[in-house]
């Protein structure tokens, strides 16, 4: 879910996807700990238990919602929404999706190997997704420049695990014509923590269009299992993997794969304050963070039960409601652009991807990309689990500084001397 506050002190022309990561600040900056102060106390609300993981469709969302809606008001903002029947609050349906059904079957020469099943794990982004005795072709680590779409089309490809960036590489063997792609775990992942991590509700538009993806996660012990009737061994194509002459090969077994998923139909929310212009038909700045998180996520005996969110994107949600304070303020402030593109990895996971995928503009500006392995460090440990907490420490003078500059952008697109709309004469 989105909020967004519509900035329009001139005009505004430019649209502006904000989503924030807190990281330390440079200790040569001087710290505006009010501001500071203030984020802190809106994440330690919004990631409370309280209001138990602000999942859509729950009165952890309600709450959510009222508590934004009221700060927007408090700040002197009117409701965006465009629509008197529904102030503030725009209606939204969501369609919340789950794997179901899982099943794997793997054969040679018409025979069928047997495999645990709790030893892999199927899912789809769709609502049924099915491949029917398809060859396996190897693909180490999963180059795709050195694929063709000849070599992947009608087969399942065999991808060894990547911490550096295996669903990255998934996405893009799909794309490249791989009918599905079967995953072997590295040592340090297991089917368990990959259904701890994918099986929870997944939400999109009810408007969006299905995905179809497949994709499978087996262990190594079944990779071992699969091997050893034609002779190869999990070690020997590692080894052949890492080769600078690597090719992918056509392995001796063929694959049957199938994943469902099952559907509810949410009404929620977004929330939509505006601040008006003096040329409101220009268009507007929109900023952008989302609200909602997982709700309860974990099971017992686990001690914490609660996906809170509070870095994702309690802390987004802060910057966004202490962006819109100051930018019914007077203007301050400057700040330094780093040249850095590795960010960009991260395109998909903003909240301007909505925006980006209809054709408009947006940028996802934050100062958490300056420290990336802060961030990897971060996807890898706490984000989408239950650790994602309000801890003694959180760091918030990057999200400070970065509050800082939203303003500063805001004003700047919106002010027609900067920025000409040819809507303006």
């Amino acid at each position: 879910m989105k909020r967004g506050v519509r900035a329009a002190n001139q005009c505004a022309t430019a649209l502006l996807a904000a989503a924030l990561l807190a990281v330390p600040v440079n200790g040569a900056t001087r710290r505006d700990t009010a501001l500071e102060a203030q984020l802190l106390d809106h994440i330690k609300v919004l990631a409370s238990d309280e209001f138990d993981g602000r999942r859509p469709g729950t009165e952890g969302e309600a709450k959510t919602l009222r508590y934004i809606g009221r700060e927007f008001f408090d700040i002197g903002l009117v409701s965006g929404t465009n629509d008197p029947g529904n102030a503030w609050f725009a209606p939204v349906v969501l369609v919340a999706r789950e794997p179901a059904a899982s099943t794997a079957q793997f054969s040679r020469r018409g025979r069928t190997i047997p495999v645990p099943a709790s030893q892999v794990l199927v899912l789809t982004s769709g609502k049924r997704s099915l491949v029917r005795d398809a060859p396996v072709l190897f693909v180490g680590k999963g180059d795709v420049k050195a694929l063709s779409r000849m070599d992947l089309a009608g087969r399942v490809a065999l991808l060894l695990d990547d911490a550096e960036g295996t669903g990255k590489r998934q996405d893009e063997l799909i794309d490249a014509g791989a009918s599905a792609v079967v995953t072997v775990l590295d040592a340090d992942r297991t089917i368990d923590s990959v259904k701890a991590h994918r099986q929870r509700s997944g939400y999109a538009l009810a408007s969006d269009a299905l995905g179809g993806d497949l994709e499978a996660f087996i262990t190594r012990d079944v990779a071992t299992r699969l091997l050893a009737g034609g002779g190869q061994t999990l070690a020997g194509l590692e080894q052949l993997a890492a080769r600078p002459d690597f090719t992918s090969r056509t392995l001796d077994f063929t694959v049957s794969l199938e994943a469902t998923t099952s559907e509810t139909k949410i009404r929620t929310h977004n929330v939509i304050g505006k601040l008006p212009g003096r040329h409101p038909e220009a268009g507007a700045v929109l900023f952008l963070a989302h609200w909602d998180h997982f709700g309860e996520c974990a099971v017992p005996p686990a001690e914490h039960l609660i996906c809170n969110g509070a870095i994702d994107n309690a802390s987004g949600v802060a910057a966004l409601i202490e962006t819109a304070r100051r930018l019914s303020r007077p203007p301050q402030e400057k700040r330094v652009l780093s040249g850095s593109d590795a960010g960009n990895a991260y395109l998909k996971r903003q909240d301007g991807w909505a925006l980006l995928q209809h054709d408009i503009p947006a940028v996802m500006v934050t100062s958490a990309y300056g420290d990336i392995a802060r961030v990897e460090k971060f996807f890898d440990t706490d984000y989408h689990r239950p650790g994602d907490r309000v801890k003694p420490g959180l760091e918030l003078g990057g999200a400070a500084q970065d509050v800082a500059f939203y303003v500063a952008l805001g004003r700047w697109f919106a002010d027609p001397r900067r920025v000409p709309s040819p809507q303006v004469k």
